[in-house]
């Protein structure tokens, strides 16, 4: 079957000779990864550090080709594409790393008296078994084919099978091709991983009885249709998504009085940043009625400078122009940049509000994928804990204020917390840090999981049980 695909920029028709992944052939390469798995072939510490090393060493000496397909696919631009293909090669590095030190957190002992006798309790963390991963479009190479929920899955000891994305059809299949020869070059056997395209194959993956767990990066309407199939199974497993946000704000009018330029000026960078195609871009922002006027007034000429960017693809640029709709049906300050002529354009926008048109609209509510922010005036932190509260969950909230006011900041905290997977103080959402101490989650839907990660060492735990060995 023929896949076909746009240059974002010139929406030059291409066509790419990729076949779809058959039914049979999924299968075949669920159960070769099921038996990799109980062969215990990526069970030893050595084969997966060997072979997340040796994935990095093949980005790193593909990186001019990758990076050059890659921006052919998504015109996020060979600059933005190096820096995310250092950064996955450092994820596999940190995913390396963190094998023993994760195992060695995960594993408890103790020597427990029982009516039998003395015995000796080892808890130890062990490989959930095949993963199925879905690949993301905003970021092919940090959550693609061969991103953080590919390195977690092998830091885990797990084989597993990836779902191409089919915005990213050449350059899924270069970096299949950089796995592969990793593989061989750590004298694995090529069933500890594959690469499968199509929709249909994708469906059929989930609903496999090799896979032990699924793991996605994308919308919340992909993820409920996964989870939909997921639910056709006879045994049910675990669904580890990351999913949408809205990424809310919270302002002082102090803060916006001490530092209100330097203040619009982080927020403007960080909700245009990739044109706006980050799950962590800050969506809304919740301040006084006196100060949405200031943000209003200084965010309004920077947004109708801005001279717009191209959208990763025809769906993801349709949708934006969707949320541009209803923004411009329900708020009445609208603020609009300047607008491609090719491509699948997409131009910055701003827009203000009250609380109550904000609670009565659910439409405005949705994440708005792309440079949209909104800002909506609270009368006070008690109007503002209960948006807060009927949001839902969301991966990251922002909280601005003065030192003085300890206060606002306590309270602003807690009501954060209820939602969030992390708090940024004095700083934006846009980004995360591959560390140990990362979390890039938080309650639905910004995540199936509350307590999962998709960012960090602490990935790899939710890809593992705990296996207990009882001896005297």
């Amino acid at each position: 079957m023929t896949l076909s695909s746009w240059d974002p920029r010139t929406a030059t028709k291409r066509q790419f000779h990729l076949d779809e992944t058959d039914d049979k052939l999924v299968d075949q390469v669920a159960a070769a990864a099921q038996q990799a798995h109980r062969d215990g072939l990526l069970a030893p510490t050595p084969s997966r550090r060997t072979l997340l090393n040796e994935i990095g060493v093949g980005l790193r000496d593909a990186a001019d080709r990758l990076v050059s397909l890659a921006d052919s696919e998504t015109a996020l631009g060979e600059v933005r594409l190096a820096a995310e293909l250092d950064r996955t090669i450092m994820q596999l590095k940190h995913a390396a790393e963190h094998i023993e030190p994760r195992r060695a957190a995960a594993t408890s002992q103790e020597r427990v008296m029982t009516p039998g006798g003395e015995i000796l309790l080892t808890t130890s963390p062990v490989g959930i078994g095949v993963v199925a991963n879905f690949a993301a479009s905003n970021f092919p190479f940090g959550f693609g084919v061969l991103g953080t929920d590919t390195a977690s899955a092998v830091a885990a000891g797990c084989p597993v099978v990836v779902k191409a994305h089919p915005a990213q059809p050449e350059t899924s299949s270069a970096l299949a091709v950089v796995l592969c020869e990793a593989i061989a070059r750590s004298g694995l056997d090529p069933s500890v991983a594959a690469v499968v395209h199509g929709v249909a194959a994708g469906r059929h993956l989930v609903r496999s009885r090799h896979i032990s767990a699924v793991t996605f990066t994308g919308s919340r309407r992909a993820a409920e249709a996964l989870n939909a199939e997921i639910s056709t199974r006879a045994t049910p497993v675990p669904f580890f998504g990351e999913l949408g946000s809205v990424n809310p704000v919270i302002v002082s009018d102090a803060c916006v009085r001490a530092r209100g330029e330097s203040f619009v000026a982080g927020l403007f960078e960080s909700f245009t940043l990739g044109n706006g195609q980050f799950c962590t871009k800050p969506g809304v922002v919740f301040a006084s009625p006196w100060a949405v006027d200031q943000l209003w007034a200084a965010l309004r000429t920077l947004v109708e400078r801005h001279q717009g960017g191209w959208m990763l693809t025809q769906s993801i640029a349709a949708a934006y122009r969707t949320s541009l709709d209803v923004i411009g049906r329900h708020c009445t300050d609208v603020a609009l940049g300047a607008l491609p002529t090719a491509g699948f354009a997409a131009r910055a926008a701003l827009a203000r509000t009250d609380a109550a048109t904000w609670n009565s609209i659910e439409a405005l509510r949705d994440e708005h994928f792309g440079p949209l922010l909104l800002l909506v005036a609270v009368s006070n932190a008690d109007q503002r804990g209960a948006i807060l509260r009927d949001i839902g969950g969301t991966l990251a909230t922002c909280i601005h204020c003065e030192p003085e006011e300890a206060d606002f900041a306590a309270l602003a905290a807690a009501q954060a917390a209820q939602i969030s997977g992390r708090i940024v103080w004095q700083g934006f959402s846009t980004g995360v840090a591959v560390s140990a101490a990362m979390h890039h989650g938080g309650p639905w839907p910004a995540a199936t999981v509350t307590s999962a990660t998709s960012v960090g060492a602490r990935s790899i735990d939710r890809l593992q049980r705990p296996l207990c060995i009882q001896t005297r």
